[in-house]
């Protein structure tokens, strides 16, 4: 066994000794292109479109060829690529400069074991002597006189794109929308202005369209950066696909972050293609505070700082220590900042409360510093009470925030006699907003219509719809259907939250806000509105509360799958997928708040508001009271009864004064 493998082992060294190189024959590696495209580029290579086959003579500068190619060599290699551009007539394309049989050539670079490798070979068009009319084109790639691959593109007409409006909105650096489309902005909210264009595309295939935007400054200066291009802002390139009209496309934004920077003032933006101006459009950006504060309200704390009760706007002036301040705000600015805030105190008979170190003019003052891009942040202030100067007798105070001598909000807070507040108010600061429906709107009523300005004064609200245990605390009583503490008092008549409120305002210390006369069915209720005293609220208030300013939640139409989380409402008519019916009320609360922390404005009971019910006139109103005269009240909100149509903000029905039932439920508000 041993002398065997000793003599194989021999052998095969000897074998290996004597190799003999002439038997074997060396191959080339493979050298092979897999797929080619193109793209319009400027004379730098630069791309000016996206990679195709399809490109609008008007834009078009080199038409360059991507290739994609696989290599098998172990070492590093070039190849002199010999490119053909042969013009729809069949005839090649070439310059005084081309080689004998090309248009022109590419030196390729090719590292070992290449595949799938991609190039981008030199273009080849308008100012190195080829032409591009309309018509379809072929790409030959040549190398030591083999053909390698073959592709076609497609040169569409001219005239095929024009631009026909610009508008604009307000982005943030990944492109998220501040805002709305328009043409104006709020200065300390710009980020980065991006126009939308409008435009009109008659070709028969897809183009990359590069467009050239000039921002030009109010003083006439263009606004632009040191990577700009010549002449121009920036550039972006615009997918076109066939045969669009009216079609909008947003373009990249412009702002501080980019080079770019918005002073207030009217800008003007051109855009502009093949040193064809398409269209121009202005937008204005204007001057405002970065800082604004949004809403306000108090807690009692001790002098070490431990708190007393929670956030609210009524305290117990047993309980009195420090009373605190606490503001919503938002900051636009791009920086942190310090502010310097100053607080007014004022007593319920219209005096300054100040201290012997109180700055002139107001109470008290606090620096607060305030970190970029803040939105709805919160920050309590020091209290103020009587261990530094201020005194709280029972009365309503009001709190103003001041800076820069211009004030910020004003929010009231009122101190009772030694019994707590029986029910949670919040303050609502006063505004604008558009009343009622769009006439058409898909499932409103003609009731409605039309929809109108509204500006309303300050007020606060009940955070929760009237319980049963504050009704019953208050009035003796519980005339409702289904029985729980927390549940929404019901079967409520309009005259009977009009003695509700009365009787809570004497409880409290204030002065009734409604004087009744007469007796059965003929009493009148006359409304005294110099009163502190509580009431209902009016349509115009409840309606700008329940939106917070704006439509409230989307229960309006469908698609509705989720509305059963948001509101107790009839979810089995109307309501497509169809959702819970609760067919009962349910407690205050339940539900998640709007956006300004008011419970079940939407569902649960219809709540009585004070005006009679009418016509809307359409005109522009402050703190209207509706009509003057009328035989019903207005209800708002629905209920769990109603379909999720009634939930909508502008909904309105009415009822008989002297009528309720087990939907019919109210919530209170004062000045």
């Amino acid at each position: 066994m041993k002398k065997i493998i000793l003599v194989f082992i021999a052998m095969s060294f000897f074998s290996c000794a004597t190799y003999d190189s002439s038997q074997y024959t060396y191959y080339e590696p493979a050298f092979n292109i897999t797929d080619m495209d193109f793209a319009n580029t400027d004379g730098s290579n630069n791309l000016l479109s996206f990679f195709g086959s399809s490109f609008d003579v008007t834009a078009v500068r080199y038409i360059t060829p991507r290739i994609m190619y696989s290599y098998s060599g172990a070492y590093y290699t070039s190849r002199t690529l010999n490119i053909k551009i042969i013009n729809p007539d069949g005839i090649l394309e070439t310059s005084s400069s081309s080689p004998n049989g090309y248009s022109y050539n590419y030196n390729l670079y090719i590292g070992p074991y290449s595949w799938n490798a991609i190039e981008i070979l030199t273009g080849w068009g308008n100012d190195n002597g080829g032409s591009y009319e309309p018509g379809t084109y072929t790409c030959e790639v040549w190398s030591s006189g083999l053909k390698l691959g073959s592709s076609r593109f497609t040169i569409t007409g001219s005239l095929a794109f024009s631009v026909t409006g610009i508008d604009f909105v307000n982005e943030d650096k990944d492109n998220n929308h501040i805002g709305s489309y328009g043409t104006s902005f709020d200065s300390a909210d710009v980020r980065y202005i991006a126009p939308r264009v409008t435009y009109n595309y008659a070709g028969s295939a897809a183009v990359n369209r590069n467009l050239d935007v000039k921002i030009i400054n109010p003083d006439g200066s263009l606004n632009r950066s040191s990577s700009s291009p010549a002449g121009y802002s920036y550039s972006d390139t615009l997918n076109v696909q066939p045969n669009r009209k009216g079609e909008k496309a947003t373009l990249a934004g412009w702002g501080n972050n980019s080079g770019g920077a918005y002073d207030p003032g009217t800008y003007t933006c051109e855009i502009w293609s093949n040193g064809q101006k398409l269209a121009s459009a202005r937008f204005t950006v204007s001057a405002a505070a970065a800082f604004t504060v949004t809403a306000m309200d108090f807690i009692n704390i001790e002098k070490g700082g431990a708190v007393i009760g929670s956030y609210g706007t009524s305290f117990d002036a047993a309980a009195l220590r420090y009373i605190t301040p606490r503001i919503t705000y938002n900051y636009t600015g791009s920086a942190p900042v310090t502010m310097d805030l100053y607080i007014k105190i004022i007593n319920p008979d219209g005096s300054l409360d100040r201290s012997s170190s109180s700055p002139s003019g107001y109470s008290y003052s606090y620096s607060m510093d305030i970190p970029l891009n803040q939105n709805g942040n919160k920050i309590s202030f020091p209290g103020w009470g009587s261990d530094d100067g201020g005194t709280y007798d029972p009365g309503t105070y009001t709190c103003e925030v001041w800076s820069s001598g211009k004030m910020l909000y004003s929010a009231k807070f009122i101190i009772t006699t030694a019994q707590q507040q029986l029910i949670k108010m919040t303050s609502i600061q006063g505004g604008s907003f558009i009343m009622g429906s769009a006439d058409g709107l898909v499932g409103s009523y003609d009731d409605e219509y039309p929809s109108h300005r509204v500006t309303v004064s300050p007020f606060q609200i009940g955070i929760y719809e009237v319980t049963q245990k504050e009704y019953r605390n208050v009035m003796g009583k519980n005339p409702s259907h289904f029985t729980g503490d927390n549940l929404p008092v019901e079967k409520i008549t309009w005259l009977d939250a009009i003695d509700f409120c009365n009787a809570l305002s004497i409880r409290e210390g204030l002065t009734p806000a409604y004087t009744k006369q007469g007796s059965g069915n003929n009493i009148s209720v006359t409304w005294n509105r110099k009163a502190n005293g509580y009431r209902l609220p009016t349509e115009a208030e409840w309606e700008y509360a329940c939106g917070a300013g704006g439509n409230g939640i989307d229960v309006g139409a469908p698609p509705l799958s989720k509305a059963a989380d948001l509101a107790n409402f009839n979810g089995k008519i109307y309501t497509l997928p169809i959702t819970e019916n609760r067919g009962e009320t349910t407690a205050v609360g339940t539900f998640a708040p709007n956006a300004w922390g008011l419970y079940d404005m939407q569902g649960n009971v219809w709540e009585w508001c004070w005006d009679r019910y009418g016509p809307y006139d359409g005109t522009e109103q402050t703190d209207p009271t509706g009509p003057d005269s009328g035989d019903t009240r207005v209800l708002k909100g629905g209920s769990f009864e109603t379909d999720a149509r009634m939930l909508r903000p502008a909904q309105r029905i009415d009822l008989d004064p002297l009528k309720g039932n087990e939907t019919t439920g109210f919530r209170i508000v004062r000045r």
